[in-house]
Parts: C-alpha cells; structure tokens; sequence
C-alpha cells in the first residue's frame, strides 16, 4: 500500500509517518517518502528525501521569493522529480507542510495516480466549532486526491475527556454540527452542512489517534485495511483488533 499523509500544517502528519511506520514494521516492510523541502528536519530516517534535489531555503535564496512564493515553486518542481517506485508492503508518503499548494496546485493529481489512499489528519486541540469546516477541507482534498482515504483525529493525548466525546461523535456523524453553539451566519451555516452532507455524504469511520503516543493506531490499521481492501491486495498479518502496546 502506497500512503499520502495529508492533513493541514502543524497536524502531525511527520510524527504519524514515523510512529505508524515504526507500528507497521512490526509485521510489515516499510519504506518512506519525505516530500516536504521545508522540513528543517523529520523523525524518521527517509528511503527518498525531496531535500537532495532542493529546499524551500534554495529556492527562496536562488529566486528571491518569500515563503510563500517559494511554496509555489517547489510544489510546482515536486511534480517533475520522479519518485522511486518500491516494492514494500507499505510506502508512507510525508506530503509538504501546507496542504492547500499541494492538493489544490497540480501535486495531489501527479501523486494520487500512483498511490493507493490517503490518511488525512484533523487536529484534536482545534477550538470546537471549526470542525464543521475541517470536514468540510477533507472532503475536499479527498475530491482533488480523488482515492480513498481514512480521516482521523488526531492528538487525543491534549485533548480532554468531555471535548473528546464531543468530537468523536461529531466525526462520525454529522447531524452533530447542529447542535455547536453559534451565532449569526455560520449557525445557520452549521445546518445547511449538515443537512448537505447527509444528502451527499455517508459519514465514515473516523479513527482517534495520537501520533505521539501511538494510542489509536490499532484502529486506524484496521481501518485502513479495511477502506483499501478493494484497491490493495496484502492482507493483515495479525490481529488488529488487538491493543497495541508500546515497548
């Protein structure tokens, strides 16, 4: 299996391609793809790194562009650089900090053509009331990937019982953005996207993590395995359901 992991800056997405890979090669071979230039560094040692061919430092230097122009232009070069194809049973692919050059300019079509899904990472310490709207930026990075792809929340470990509860039912079904207390356009907002996505959307299984501490990461196996089966022929060497453990 091939693996975007996708989710806005500051979600986690390096962690989770560390940690999970560290989970999966327990029973599995690994490979990963470091295709963020900005990283100042990641938590895992990369089988390709985009870094060898350049940096967001490189190109703000060579071409005089700040930091977003430069995020511009090197998108723009990822989609020229050829990825190593690799044989392992999994390949996680660490995607650029900002999402929205990636999946919006060009990148998410060039890499969605030879990788099998997603994991797309939502933010568990997010104030509240801006889930309805971090759904509604899944579904459309899932529609720009066009694959499948496990939506999960991530840091559960920051974020406290009550609000924890709250959310996951809010993921899971969202009838739920009714009942956010809000004000003025976006309360009525909240019920014109709920009622959409029940008309449009079937709500699916919505794993709860923490990259950190690897909680959650049982789940979020089998529900990959289980989203991917159709388009992936490995099977799961051991139980998934059972807890996971960290040494």
């Amino acid at each position: 299996m091939d693996i975007l992991m996708v989710g806005p800056a500051g979600s986690g997405k390096s962690l989770l391609t560390s940690n999970f890979g560290q989970y999966l090669e327990l029973n599995y071979s690994v490979r990963y793809v470091n295709l963020d230039s900005g990283a100042v560094q990641v938590p895992y040692e990369p089988d390709f790194d985009i870094r060898e061919y350049f940096t967001l430092e490189q190109i703000m230097s060579q071409m005089e562009l700040g930091p977003n122009g430069a995020t511009l232009e090197a998108v723009d070069r990822l989609k020229d650089i050829q990825i190593p194809m690799y044989d392992e049973d999994f390949v996680l692919y660490d995607t650029p900090g900002q999402l929205e050059p990636f999946v919006f300019r060009g990148g998410a079509d060039v890499f969605s053509s030879f990788t099998d899904g997603s994991i797309y990472l939502v933010d568990g310490t997010a104030p509240l009331n801006t889930f309805p709207s971090q759904y509604l930026y899944s579904l459309a990075t899932q529609y720009a990937l066009n694959q499948p792809m496990v939506r999960t929340l991530n840091k559960i470990d920051l974020v406290e019982e009550r609000k924890m509860e709250e959310l996951e039912k809010m993921m899971a079904d969202p009838r739920m953005f009714r009942q956010i207390e809000e004000f003025g356009m976006r309360s009525q907002m909240n019920l014109d996207i709920a009622d959409l996505l029940i008309e449009m959307y079937t709500p699916s299984k919505f794993p709860s993590i923490s990259a950190e501490t690897q909680k959650g990461f049982e789940n979020l196996a089998s529900y990959l395995f289980e989203t991917l089966r159709t388009h992936e022929s490995i099977e799961p060497e051991f139980d998934l359901a059972e807890d996971y453990e960290q040494d």
